[in-house]
């Protein structure tokens, strides 16, 4: 209904596109500090005088970088940040605001220089509360009942990210479109920028399927003899095609990941090597292939935690849910 429409589209997506903005904002910061981190580390085949100027400069720069850091992290960005800043932020601001002239008047201190520290504290109290709730997912006792979609992509998209058009999603169809778009107007460098891209996509795809597959399998005991890899990763503007061989010997099976409508379906295109495995091989690839579709976004019913992590020898796990 329209009401659902709002609230799962244009709100989600616009909290997504708010987290992505920012999430960008931090990590060109990150990045501008390790560039001049770098500067300052000795490299052989320096000068002495070198290595003295940059000890000099690099005992300058650390007090300057953690301010930097310091001052961006816990007192900017939060305050600037509407995920952050509501509610902690803003409820910190309503009690500690009203106590600006009772301080004023117990210190002696100027109410401008009270005003500064009080209205930067509540940002402290924002970078807190929001990085215990993201390493409070970390803990297995915290972790969903059931396998959830994983991140796959360099900027945190899931497969459903990296199929579906949306703010900060559709990676590969954006990346297409752009690509067509590059090759209609003739532009040789806008080009290579789209296949990098898609290049980085494919990579991406590939460490998710080693991470969630090859790795687990190659860990069981029936398939200790056996090594499979991921030789070929294809996108297209609506799939991903994923091959995966056995001992480099044998047809490769293919696993197919399609965007049909909002909806994102997994199938297993070939069997390839998978026909020739014996029943418990074949039953741990079924396995295995279930649990990457249910990471992926894809599986009606997904396994359960508990029950993922004893299948593969890891012993019972319980969740907070089952306790």
């Amino acid at each position: 209904d329209t009401r659902r429409l709002i609230l799962d589209g244009v709100f989600g997506h616009l909290i997504a596109f708010v987290s992505w903005v920012f999430r960008e904002l931090l990590g060109a910061v990150d990045r501008w500090l390790y560039t001049l981190d770098e500067w300052f580390r000795f490299r052989e085949g320096q000068s002495r005088p070198s290595l003295v100027l940059k000890v000099i400069l690099a005992v300058l720069w650390f007090p300057v970088a953690y301010a930097v850091r310091f001052a961006f992290y816990l007192l900017i960005e939060p305050q600037v940040n509407p995920l952050k800043h509501f509610p902690v932020v803003t409820v910190s601001h309503k009690l500690l605001l009203p106590m600006i002239p009772s301080l004023h008047q117990s210190t002696g201190l100027s109410i401008e220089l009270i005003g500064g520290v009080v209205w930067g504290i509540p940002g402290i109290f924002g970078f807190i509360v929001w990085e215990l709730k993201e390493n409070w997912r970390l803990y297995a006792a915290n972790r969903p009942d059931r396998l959830t979609p994983v991140p796959v992509g360099h900027h945190g998209e899931t497969v459903g990210g990296l199929l579906r058009p949306g703010f900060h999603s559709g990676t590969i169809p954006a990346a297409f479109r752009k690509l067509r778009a590059a090759e209609r107007d003739g532009k040789a460098r806008r080009v290579e920028k789209q296949l990098a891209a898609l290049h980085h996509v494919e990579h991406s795809v590939r460490h998710f399927v080693e991470r969630e597959l090859i790795d687990l399998l190659e860990h069981a005991a029936a398939w200790q003899a056996v090594r499979l890899s991921c030789p070929r990763v294809e996108l297209g503007v609506q799939r991903i095609e994923i091959e995966v061989s056995a001992n480099g010997q044998g047809e490769a099976a293919k696993i197919e990941f399609t965007r049909r409508g909002d909806e994102i379906s997994g199938r297993l295109v070939r069997s390839g090597f998978v026909e020739g495995l014996t029943d418990e091989q074949r039953a741990g690839w079924e396995r295995a292939v279930g649990g990457l579709f249910a990471m992926a976004g894809v599986h009606p019913r997904p396994p359960r935690w508990g029950e993922w992590v004893a299948a593969w020898g890891g012993g019972p796990v319980t969740s907070a849910r089952g306790r």
